[in-house]
């Protein structure tokens, strides 16, 4: 188990110094987000790691992961539309996101005794639903094959990361 946590924290950094090395390239394709998120996860991995050796708790980096990722998803989401009507509706479902969460953390749970399941649920179903109208609007609007986009892979591969998270959330009855 130990080598998995390892070799996953060796690839986000790896995606993490080559997202920095090529950051002009990242830059014009609207991907800074996308290498945050990745330096995020990085950072919330080697937390976890400490945490989890020390406390034998790693709740809040987790929780606190659960916050972070759906709202830049769903910025990065908007940057690739902006300016529209749709990035507005992702900014202000990235707000009521954050929300929800406080309330959720700290109203109904405790941050370091109990996961943010609801959150991370809600988060992952906003997260494939701004990839299910991005990809939509992306195969209309395409002049080329949408297959050569980056964007397209990048959502692709969230969408497939989200539903099947929310998926296993909804089957384990949160």
């Amino acid at each position: 188990m130990k080598v998995l946590m390892f070799i996953i924290q060796f690839i986000t950094a790896i995606i993490v110094i080559v997202g920095f090395a090529n950051w002009r390239i990242i830059k014009q394709a609207k991907l800074e987000l996308l290498i945050y998120l990745q330096f995020l996860s990085f950072l919330i991995e080697i937390i976890s790691v400490i945490t989890i050796a020390y406390y034998r708790n790693s709740l809040i980096s987790y929780n606190i992961f659960i916050l972070l990722q759906p709202i830049l998803m769903l910025l990065l989401i908007g940057s690739w539309n902006s300016p529209s009507f749709f990035s507005k509706i992702l900014r202000n479902l990235s707000a009521a996101f954050f929300i929800l969460w406080v309330l959720e953390t700290f109203i109904f749970r405790t941050i370091w005794l109990t996961p943010s399941n609801w959150s991370m649920l809600i988060g992952d179903l906003l997260i494939v639903y701004a990839i299910a109208v991005y990809l939509v609007n992306l195969s209309n609007t395409s002049t080329t094959s949408i297959l050569r986009s980056p964007r397209f892979w990048i959502a692709a591969s969230y969408l497939i990361y989200c539903s099947g998270s929310s998926s296993f959330l909804l089957s384990t009855n949160i």
